[in-house]
């Protein structure tokens, strides 16, 4: 159920716009060391990327319990937002 979450994520909220978005805010993070937590809220789904943990956490705005709430690594979330924004 969690990998559906991510899949739901990428064909509801995850358009060229909000990849972009995010993509941006991730080299942005890179390049100044800063802020160590960006949480942006979307149609459905609200994403967390937490840099100090490397960690990104989706969450899901119609289901709002422990088992609507998907963790990936940081890289992984990346590599995903570049093939989804071609």
């Amino acid at each position: 159920m969690k990998k559906t979450l991510l899949n739901a994520f990428f064909s509801q909220d995850g358009n060229s716009y909000v990849c972009h978005k995010l993509l941006d805010a991730i080299h942005k993070q890179r390049a100044t060391g800063l802020p160590l937590v960006s949480e942006f809220n979307f149609n459905r789904f609200n994403v967390i990327l937490d840099f100090e943990k490397q960690q990104v956490i989706l969450q899901d705005d119609l289901m709002m319990d422990s088992e609507w709430e998907y963790h990936l690594e940081l890289n992984e979330f990346e590599k995903l937002l570049n093939s989804a924004s071609l």
